[in-house]
């Protein structure tokens, strides 16, 4: 056998079971601890962001009302949309 035939035995044979078993445990626990271990960052992180979002959003449809409210008490419509001051 030559320098370069010992890649042709992982083609020609397949690797033992007990390495695919291995591989595949590993790469399933090292899966998961990422997962976890991504998951203590990202879960906080949508939530406080979701937090700050509705905030504002309901920040926002506070003002537009107070603002609607202001139009109405100071405003008279006369012709769908058209205002006039008092």
């Amino acid at each position: 056998m030559g320098a370069w035939d010992h890649w042709i035995m992982w083609i020609i044979y397949p690797a033992p079971i007990s390495f695919i078993v291995f591989l595949s445990a590993f790469l399933s626990i090292t899966g998961y601890l990422i997962f976890m271990i991504s998951s203590y960052i990202f879960f906080p992180a949508v939530v406080f962001l979701s937090i700050i979002i509705t905030t504002r959003m309901l920040n926002r449809r506070e003002k537009q009302q107070k603002a609607m409210e202001d139009v109405e008490r100071n405003y008279m419509c006369v012709d769908c949309g058209v205002f006039f001051k008092k």
